[in-house]
């Protein structure tokens, strides 16, 4: 069972657990929701059996992947995101720093 959590809506699904694929997904919707738009999760690594770790890759229609601004954890087994208040913070930092002088 995995739990979807959007904001501070949660509801339960009977779903599979997440190949490296639907973790990209799942983190992509999740940075697109609760952080910022021009972000995308890329490079997806199983950490231990658990933990589908990947960068958080910062980008515009301009010119294209800015570069890493932070990373992302999805739950192997759940699916769900781990990604507290700390980690938002410094992506969001780090994003702004890439942005100062690139044209968005």
């Amino acid at each position: 069972m995995r739990r979807l959590r959007f904001g501070k809506v949660a509801e339960t699904a009977h779903l599979p657990a997440p190949d490296a694929g639907a973790a990209c997904r799942i983190a992509d919707d999740y940075l697109a929701n609760e952080v910022g738009n021009l972000l995308m999760a890329v490079d997806p690594q199983l950490v231990g059996h658990n933990t589908w770790r990947m960068s958080i890759q910062l980008g515009n229609a301009v010119r294209g992947l800015l570069g890493e601004v932070g990373t992302i954890s999805v739950n192997a087994e759940t699916g769900e995101v781990d990604f507290d208040e700390e980690e938002r913070t410094r992506v969001k930092s780090n994003a702004r720093r890439l942005t100062r002088g690139s044209a968005l």
